[in-house]
Order: structure tokens, then C-alpha cells, then sequence
């Protein structure tokens, strides 16, 4: 996560639960089903779990570097799928 918030420059938020998704999914099908009436009680609990924030730590030059040179190994990249 710290990769993708320097090289995005901005913050990154994850939940702190690492079933985040499994969750996501439980939860809408027990909305589907009625098991929850509203999403409010399922916000109460996803918001006990808390979330990790991830900051910036690179500076602008770098970022522009390091995204230089992710960009130019995808141009590299495109002449191998007709391998």
C-alpha cells in the first residue's frame, strides 16, 4: 500500500480487515435476503474494524522518475504479445 500511495501521491485507505471483500460479499447477500433491513447496521460494523492510512512519503521528483520508468517498461511490453 505504501508503494501505490507514493507513486499516486495521494493517501490510501484500507480496512483493516484482511476478509474485507468476503465480507463485502456477505454482506450484500445477507441485504438481498433481509437478514439486515438497512445498510446502517452493517456501517456500524465495518466501522468498528477501523482503517490503516497510508501517506506519501516520496517526494515529486522521485514519483516522476519511478513513473518514467514503469511507463516505459509497459511500451516495452507491448511488442510480446505477438510472441
Amino acid at each position: 500500500m505504501q508503494t501505490q500511495t507514493d507513486l499516486l501521491g495521494i493517501p490510501v485507505v484500507r480496512a483493516r480487515m484482511t476478509e474485507a471483500t468476503c465480507f463485502g460479499a456477505a454482506f450484500a447477500a445477507g441485504l438481498s435476503v433481509g437478514f439486515w433491513s438497512d445498510v446502517e447496521k452493517i456501517k456500524a460494523i465495518h466501522a468498528s474494524w477501523g482503517v490503516d492510512t497510508f501517506s506519501a512519503a516520496m517526494d515529486e521528483e522521485a514519483r516522476k522518475a519511478a513513473t518514467s520508468k514503469w511507463a516505459d517498461a509497459i511500451k516495452r511490453t507491448h511488442g510480446l504479445a505477438n510472441l
